[in-house]
């Protein structure tokens, strides 16, 4: 990453050197994405030792590469000066369409999948130009990144927790009593995702077939219309729909392996 970030400096100059100021050594960069990667692998994240990122910025342009080998994916993208809101892509695929962001410290967050995230250490060399090196990580669900970061990294990174498979989805045995109407007894849930954070359920039973649901965990709610306390605790959850003055069903559920 080191060469990255001088390679695509334009000054000329080679600014990433143990030799030169703090900011620019390679050891501090190595010493800002241990402290990330630590915070993340802590909550139960991944770092790919192998997924980077570097490169260099002029202005409000950035350029450099990222991938798993020497030969890499071109890098380009912007940031915005004012917001410090960060978009572009990588080998032609779209980054930063969740959560793009630098802070005061020349930090940031860049989504690049729905699964994965950059996360990454600026320095200024000279003016309006600087360099950047990054990692890349993922989190399975019920992890919290968000949480995690937050001493390291002070910009905006709303929408980080949600770059995880959600921890509803699957297929889940169900235990349930609808005493409003009478009906209760044993069936199956498969939940799948109609888009991120909206989740969608089959089931043989009318009482929950069609039915969506809004969130990541561990807590779940209906998109509008009713109630719905659904809690999530690993491979178990308990819910309760209610009707306008009157809880409808109650249910036990069990991931199904």
């Amino acid at each position: 990453m080191t060469d990255l970030a001088n390679t695509y400096d334009t000054t000329g100059t080679s600014p990433v050197d143990e030799r030169g100021p703090a900011r620019l050594r390679p050891s501090t960069f190595e010493a800002r994405l241990r402290e990330a990667q630590a915070l993340l692998e802590g909550a139960g994240c991944t770092v790919d030792a192998s997924g980077w990122l570097g490169g260099a910025y002029h202005g409000n342009r950035v350029d450099g590469l990222g991938g798993e080998d020497a030969s890499g994916a071109l890098l380009s993208g912007s940031v915005r000066l004012d917001t410090k809101v960060l978009t572009g892509d990588l080998g032609g695929v779209p980054l930063g369409g969740t959560v793009g962001s630098a802070d005061g410290r020349f930090r940031f967050v860049m989504d690049r999948d729905a699964d994965t995230f950059f996360v990454g250490q600026a320095a200024r060399v000279q003016g309006a130009r600087g360099v950047f090196m990054g990692l890349e990580a993922s989190c399975p669900a019920g992890t919290f990144p968000e949480t995690a970061l937050a001493g390291w990294y002070t910009g905006e990174m709303a929408g980080l927790d949600g770059l995880q498979p959600n921890a509803l989805l699957g297929g889940w045995t169900i235990d349930f009593d609808c005493p409003f109407i009478a009906v209760g007894g044993q069936t199956t849930w498969t939940v799948y995702e109609i888009h991120p954070g909206l989740l969608g359920i089959d089931s043989p039973r009318d009482q929950f077939s069609g039915l969506q649901l809004l969130g990541y965990g561990p807590e779940y709610r209906l998109p509008a219309g009713g109630q719905l306390g659904l809690i999530l605790s690993g491979d178990t959850f308990v819910a309760t729909t209610w009707g306008d003055s009157h809880p409808l069903c109650f249910a036990d559920g069990i991931r199904v392996h």
